[in-house]
């Protein structure tokens, strides 16, 4: 006795196969496990750059790398060399008289793994040496010319070290970005 086994039937069963395994999958790749993040977890940052009143702008990008791993618990949520953006926000260069320069810039958000945005919070002014009441003292005591003498531009050297701090709970996907994808072309069409 031979056996016919049509194709037409072969290919029933290969689907009813696939079918729950591709199910499986996408259901797999719709939920990657989370994480929470609470508001005010401590991130630390580098700045990639030097800035200086001298020099930047208001709305020029600000560049920052985060030096120690944010945890929480034993799970690391933001790993350390991962990217935080942010812009300068005032700007004024140094002036006669004394006056000194005035750098101001916000830090926005650092990339989690996920390839989301995790918002920070954290404004830095730093305000350089100002010479106003040497100028004035100055003017009465030597000649008219000490007018002239300019305060200094404010400089923030790259690496300087910042502690921010997440603004608000911030839940984030413990897959990396694009990982779901790799799931979903393992499984065969």
């Amino acid at each position: 006795m031979i056996m016919r086994i049509s194709l037409a039937a072969i290919r029933i069963h290969v689907v009813s196969i696939a079918l729950p395994l591709l199910s499986v999958a996408l259901m797999a790749q719709s939920a990657p496990p989370t994480i929470k993040i609470q508001d005010a977890t401590t991130v630390h940052l580098a700045l990639n750059e030097s800035l200086s009143s001298a020099t930047n702008k208001v709305d020029d990008p600000v560049t920052l790398d985060v030096t120690e791993d944010v945890k929480v618990g034993d799970v690391v949520a933001i790993p350390k060399g991962s990217k935080a953006v942010g812009h300068v926000v005032e700007v004024e260069p140094h002036h006669s008289l004394g006056r000194a320069g005035k750098l101001n810039f916000a830090i926005d958000n650092v990339k989690a793994p996920d390839g989301s945005n995790v918002r920070l919070r954290a404004l830095s002014i730093r305000k350089g040496e100002d010479k106003t009441g040497a100028v004035i003292a100055g003017t009465l005591l030597l000649s008219p010319l000490f007018l002239l003498k300019r305060g200094k531009d404010v400089t923030v050297e790259k690496g300087t070290a910042l502690t921010v701090y997440v603004d608000g709970d911030r839940e984030i996907s413990l897959a990396p970005s694009g990982a779901g994808n790799a799931v979903a072309a393992a499984v065969p069409q």
